[in-house]
């Protein structure tokens, strides 16, 4: 089967543990895959939220395939306090926060899934899931000039699934 050569030389290491930088090397990994709409493919094909869901259930952490829903898992944090495997979302999109004012993304079938500026488009917030009640620590940032509310979370953990509204 010539058509699945690509992929035999590929090689992939499972997460060894489960924090923010560990999010991160993992999805770094996946660049230069393809983007495929409404993918959840880490290796044959992706879209933006679908990466992000993708590489979180690699942690066993199981998070929702749309951009906008992923808004409202965790905390809001500020852009400058964004840490690796925090969640990056823009309008319609979302990306995995990796350092050094880069986010790693699914960004369109032309260029798969690669890193870019985290300031490339506009970002609504960045996500921020708090260690002392998640397993890992995640951020969702939301930037100063827009206007969110304050999410808490009530209990002592968060299951990551996004309820019907």
């Amino acid at each position: 089967s010539s058509s699945s050569s690509s992929d035999s030389s590929a090689s992939y290491s499972a997460p060894t543990s489960s924090n923010g930088q560990a999010v991160a090397s993992y999805a770094c990994q996946f660049v230069g895959n393809p983007y495929v709409y409404g993918g959840s493919s880490l290796t044959n094909g992706t879209d933006c939220s679908g990466f992000v869901m993708s590489v979180y259930s690699a942690f066993g952490i199981g998070l929702p395939h749309s951009s906008s829903a992923l808004r409202g898992c965790g905390y809001e944090v500020s852009l400058s306090s964004a840490q690796p495997g925090d969640i990056v979302c823009y309008s319609g999109h979302v990306g995995i926060y990796i350092g050094n004012g880069t986010i790693v993304h699914a960004s369109t079938p032309s260029s798969g899934i690669t890193y870019s500026s985290v300031t490339y488009r506009s970002p609504i917030c960045v996500e921020e899931f708090s260690k002392r009640e998640y397993k890992m620590g995640l951020s969702l940032v939301i930037v100063p000039f827009l206007r969110h509310k304050k999410r808490k979370r009530s209990g002592s953990s968060f299951d990551f699934q996004l309820h019907s509204a």
